[in-house]
């Protein structure tokens, strides 16, 4: 049986963001040869999207359930607070979903347990202007068991 939300609330330390994959629009990748890049909502595409693969980043995850199924997400990376998400959880599953400034982002992380604690493990895809780049990432977490 799956961990009840209840069980895993609260503040899970010690997460890590990994990107895997970069994925660039032709559109955007010939934006670059011609050396014509946007800049657009403060973002610089002039730089090197490969260097982002294989960047890890810390993440802590704090979540707040407002039932059974579901409550909201505290997703915050390299000690920048963002804000709440709604999430559900379903069959063991978390997923939360964003959308800001033309990006959208997906959450979504399996969770276990074992006899010290709880784990998480799944994976963030951001995707900026209908696929004009597509960020994907592993993440993981864990948490102690409450009394432990």
């Amino acid at each position: 049986p799956f961990p009840k939300l209840s069980d895993i609330q609260g503040k899970w330390d010690n997460g890590s963001m990994t990107i895997t994959d970069v994925i660039l629009s032709d559109e955007l990748k010939k934006a670059i040869a011609d050396g014509n890049t946007p800049k657009e909502d403060g973002c610089d595409f002039n730089m090197d999207f490969s260097a982002l693969k294989g960047k890890t980043v810390p993440v802590s995850i704090t979540l707040t359930p407002s039932g059974e199924t579901g409550g909201s997400m505290l997703f915050s990376s390299e000690g920048k607070d963002q804000k709440p998400l709604p999430f559900t959880y379903s069959d063991g599953v978390i997923q939360a979903s964003m959308s800001e400034n033309g990006a959208t982002g997906v959450i979504s992380m399996a969770i276990s347990q074992d006899v010290s604690g709880y784990g998480a493990s799944g994976t963030v895809i951001i995707n900026y202007k209908n696929n004009l780049i597509k960020i994907i990432a592993s993440i993981s977490a864990s948490k102690g068991k409450v009394g432990k």
